[in-house]
């Protein structure tokens, strides 16, 4: 049997949704849904006796006013949740939590079964305590790198210097799980054992039925970050080139273009923006859209390290997708979706044009498609299950 510290920003719906609605800036989504749907993956698991979190709580002193941060545990059959308790103060918020993940994890359970750490190695403050104390008990430590740090980003001389602090603890895991082939480059300079995960969902969508009727007008949803970098002027630019009132732009979420997007759409009222909101409202209103847009630029200098997590929850909604071919998104994806092959203002207007125009029943065909591809290969439980793999043709004769 198996025992697994699962080490991350990961909270149960609870915690998370009072953390989202009361932070003056909202913290990621995604990723908590990522390390949701994995952590709870992993808990399927025959071969998993018990796993165990260690959570730091997704906020700091420029998000949350809220100073002193201890939240109680939580225990479910084989999970428990232990939240790291903090003072939300620079420098003394990182020292707490250093502290307090080194010796949960020196203390972690004593039992007879193999033991394994995952980290999110974006979690710095709490992942460094972990490490040293790993190293301690000889421990395995795996990496999860869902993106590079600093890696599109200009930096001076002190980040530089933060960079190789960061690049050095992340080069200290025993294996990683990776987004693309592609990050193994540059994360895993010892090379260490590694899987790819680039994405997974929850296996609980296949009992969601896919709506016949969608709504009227048609609508274009684009939910993520706000960015220039991730096409999202050019979409806007390109929508706006078409002339037809039945149909209309919806976007969800936060970033620098939202004074931008909210005067935008104060000229053309069928873009709508809808500004953060919480990710299970979100994925309802998928279901209701014609299309799902991911217009990430392919010409960033980071795209062939990226693989965006969007597009799997988009597919596993069953509406069809229409996405930039980002070289991190393996070839297999490709034949379930549609793909802006101009990422120009009048490329994008012309490929949404052709799809808008589409009989209903070929689009639904497409969406179906590409969820049951992701729900039989991509869902948490299976995704899990090349982890726990992982992890037995490496280090354990057996569980």
């Amino acid at each position: 049997m198996l025992d697994i510290l699962y080490v991350s920003e990961f909270c149960s719906d609870v915690v998370f949704n009072d953390i989202l609605n009361s932070s003056v800036i909202k913290p990621s989504q995604s990723c908590q849904k990522y390390h949701k749907l994995l952590f709870e993956g992993l808990s399927y698991q025959d071969e998993v006796f018990m796993i165990e979190s260690i959570s730091k709580v997704p906020v700091n002193f420029k998000s949350h006013k809220k100073l002193f941060w201890n939240i109680r545990k939580e225990s479910k059959n084989k999970i428990r949740m232990n939240y790291a308790p903090l003072i939300n103060l620079p420098i003394i918020r990182t020292v707490t939590l250093m502290i307090y993940s080194f010796f949960k994890t020196l203390l972690w359970r004593k039992t007879n079964n193999d033991k394994v750490i995952i980290c999110d190695v974006l979690s710095l403050s709490v992942t460094i305590g972990v490490l040293f104390a790993a190293k301690i008990n000889g421990f395995k430590c795996i990496g999860i790198v869902t993106d590079l740090p600093y890696y599109q980003e200009r930096i001076n001389l002190k980040s530089k210097i933060i960079k190789g602090i960061v690049y050095h603890f992340i080069s200290m895991y025993d294996a990683y799980i990776l987004m693309t082939e592609k990050m193994n480059e540059i994360v895993n300079v010892r090379r260490k054992p590694y899987c790819i995960i680039e994405g997974l969902v929850d296996i609980n969508m296949q009992s969601v039925d896919i709506i016949s009727e969608k709504a009227f007008p048609r609508d274009i949803m684009y939910t993520g970050a706000l960015l220039e970098t991730f096409g999202l002027k050019v979409l806007i630019e390109a929508f706006m080139t078409i002339k037809n009132e039945d149909i209309t732009l919806s976007i969800y979420g936060g970033g620098p273009m939202e004074k931008d997007i909210i005067q935008l759409s104060k000229k053309d009222k069928r873009i709508r923006y809808f500004g953060v909101v919480n990710n299970d409202d979100v994925v309802k209103e998928q279901l209701k859209a014609t299309l799902l847009v991911n217009t990430r630029l392919t010409n960033i200098d980071f795209a062939e390290y990226s693989f965006p997590s969007k597009n799997i929850e988009y597919m596993v909604s069953g509406t069809p997708v229409v996405t930039t071919a980002l070289s991190g998104i393996p070839y297999e994806y490709f034949d379930y979706v549609y793909i802006f092959d101009d990422e120009t203002v009048n490329g994008i207007a012309l490929t949404l044009n052709k799809l808008l125009s589409m009989p209903y029943c070929d689009l639904l065909l497409k969406g179906t498609n590409a969820k049951n591809f992701v729900l039989k290969n991509k869902n948490n439980y299976s995704q899990a299950l090349m982890i726990t793999n992982f992890i037995h043709n490496n280090w354990y004769n057996k569980f």
